[in-house]
């Protein structure tokens, strides 16, 4: 995991503070990813059927799987004992996480290559995250290795319309010395910046333009070079068409060119360079994406194929169950 040069060291005592309630899931648990309730924007887009439950028809029309879906359980007293053994039971990927390892997840990120003590105070916390302790992580998770997924965690922990709040304002704090952040912002392609395209799908209509309408000031104002990579995700996030075409990610592609983009790739790839699938992909693109990659399925990695049987399980269509006993 790739540590932020400026990243802020957060406090893992418990918060007094009072936290809002999140709404609940079909598993009885708080679920962050629905925290705008019917208000959220991409509601619009909800089709009934598409999933095998009614909450999974929700999850798509929300992004699934590109958040955090809070699930029972916990970390086991063997791993709370390592900080090493706990990071590789809890890997950092959207989806389902157990609810007790969320809140030592996001504390952990922070306080990785502190030190062993400062690793192992942070997997033994589970208080409640306050404002404070949350914007710096969330500013934090602008220069993480894996920031999408420490947005997820954030999100699930305090609800989609908190963490835009945190994301936005740290950003405009970034975009006066923008330059001066340009490596710390970049690994693997500005994940958080990505991640904000789904929480948009998660807050209301009018909170994601008004996020718009903040975000384009920073990609107007931020003194980013030629080739600063975080920069162009943000112009991409903003309008997919004006994007560099070499920062291009399918996920960013509009729902009339993603068929024949995501058709074109899976039947092209190379076995050993297969792209991770995307479940989305399906919702998006439609039934021809499950013939695509039943058709390569045995092309892909043991660990493609894990998120193959986790994230398309979701989804009502047979082929759907077919792709995931075929990635077994």
């Amino acid at each position: 995991m790739a540590k932020p040069k400026a990243a802020t060291r957060t406090s893992s005592r418990k918060s007094a503070v009072s936290l809002p309630a999140l709404p609940l899931g079909a598993n009885g648990l708080p679920q962050g990813a629905f925290a705008a309730g019917e208000d959220a924007a991409g509601l619009a887009a909800l089709r009934p059927g598409f999933g095998r439950t009614p909450e999974d028809d929700r999850l798509f029309a929300l992004g699934w799987p590109h958040l955090v879906y809070l699930v029972p359980g916990d970390a086991t007293a063997k791993q709370l004992a390592s900080p090493k053994v706990f990071s590789a039971a809890h890997p950092w990927r959207s989806g389902e996480v157990t609810a007790g390892a969320a809140p030592r997840m996001v504390r952990f990120a922070a306080a990785f290559g502190d030190g062993t003590a400062a690793e192992q105070a942070a997997i033994r916390s589970t208080g409640p995250i306050d404002d404070a302790e949350g914007f710096a992580l969330a500013r934090g998770a602008l220069g993480w290795q894996f920031g999408d997924v420490m947005v997820y965690l954030l999100e699930a922990l305090r609800g989609s319309p908190w963490v835009l709040a945190q994301l936005v304002a740290a950003l405009e704090q970034l975009a006066p010395t923008w330059s001066d952040h340009s490596g710390w912002l970049e690994p693997l392609g500005a994940q958080a910046i990505t991640a904000l395209r789904y929480v948009l799908l998660r807050v209301s209509a009018a909170d994601a333009a008004a996020a718009r309408k903040r975000l384009a000031a920073v990609a107007k104002s931020a003194r980013a070079g030629e080739l600063d990579r975080a920069h162009l995700r943000l112009v991409e996030l903003l309008s997919p068409a004006k994007a560099d075409k070499e920062v291009a990610n399918l996920t960013f592609v509009e729902p009339r060119d993603l068929r024949a983009r995501v058709l074109a790739e899976l039947r092209a790839f190379e076995r050993g360079d297969a792209p991770v699938p995307d479940a989305r992909w399906v919702f998006l693109a439609g039934d021809a994406v499950l013939d695509a990659l039943l058709a390569r399925v045995r092309d892909f990695d043991r660990e493609q194929r894990a998120v193959l049987a986790r994230h398309f399980a979701r989804i009502a269509h047979p082929r759907a169950a077919e792709l995931v006993r075929a990635a077994a």
